[in-house]
């Protein structure tokens, strides 16, 4: 077993897919995580992935040894408004047909806030009828819906209750495990509550000053990383550990070029130690 390197563009929001391929070689990284392109959020209307130009998009991504991690959405599970939701289910669907376009097998999409006036408990049933639906759609592409721990879905606890209702083999986990940590659960809570039904990771490290998070390197803050990837290693999971620097929300963050050679070989470390 032998997990993977990658990152997340989100590291570096202004950078061309060329840019994005060029740093992943000299990190000598297995894979790259698409979420955002010369500073582009909706990939699938970039010209790099138009019918006219995606082959040529993905024999450049080949041809550097590299693949598509995952292609992450920004599409929200949870609202309400009948319109609204029928535009977050089409983003996503979009998002799969890139993906399998692409070779890539993950797409993440979010479940969201419940919105004013809505139940936990409602909520969690909304996201659960739409990942069934969207799960349905991914089937047919080969791809894996994942669900990422983020805003009410942060513990592990609360996605396991989404899962406990969708029973498509198209339909996982994106676990932040920073997230989850910082919402209280230890990194063995996290993964006994939803197991192998984690296809993605997102590795991020931090400390807290004065009550508030601020990012740090891997390997500099206080969250339990190594205690993660044994976790991930006791149930077998050999995907990728991608490193998600948040420079496009925090631009005060140092930029990837200084970033990403200090996360690979912090992570080459970690796993060696395994």
């Amino acid at each position: 077993m032998a997990f993977k390197i990658g990152f997340s563009t989100l590291g570096c929001p202004d950078w061309s897919l060329e840019q994005v391929i060029g740093i992943a070689r000299e990190n000598d990284v297995d894979g790259i995580e698409l979420r955002i392109l010369r500073g582009e959020l909706n990939l699938p209307k970039l010209p790099e992935f138009s019918e006219r130009n995606i082959e040529r998009t993905k024999r450049l991504i080949e041809d550097a040894g590299l693949c598509i991690s995952c292609v992450s959405s920004s599409a929200r599970m949870g609202v309400v408004e009948d319109m609204e939701a029928k535009k977050q289910i089409h983003d996503a669907q979009e998002f799969i047909k890139l993906a399998h376009a692409l070779g890539a097998n993950v797409v993440r999409v979010f479940g969201g806030e419940p919105p004013k006036g809505v139940s936990m408990e409602d909520h969690i049933a909304r996201v659960a009828d739409r990942l069934t639906q969207l799960g349905e759609f991914a089937a047919s592409y080969g791809v894996i819906v994942a669900i990422e721990t983020h805003d009410a879905f942060t513990r592990c606890a609360d996605v396991a209750k989404v899962l406990s209702r969708v029973s498509s083999e198209h339909v996982g986990v994106l676990w932040d495990f920073h997230h989850s940590y910082r919402s209280g659960e230890t990194m063995k809570q996290s993964v006994e509550y939803v197991g192998k039904r984690i296809v993605a990771t997102h590795v991020k490290d931090s400390r807290l000053l004065d009550g508030k998070v601020r990012y740090v390197k891997v390997g500099e803050g206080d969250v339990p990383i190594m205690e993660a990837i044994r976790a991930l290693s006791s149930i077998g999971y050999d995907g990728f550990l991608t490193l998600e620097w948040e420079k496009a929300w925090h631009k005060e963050l140092e930029p990837l070029s200084e970033v990403l050679p200090h996360y690979v070989q912090t992570i080459r470390r970690m796993l060696k130690a395994l």
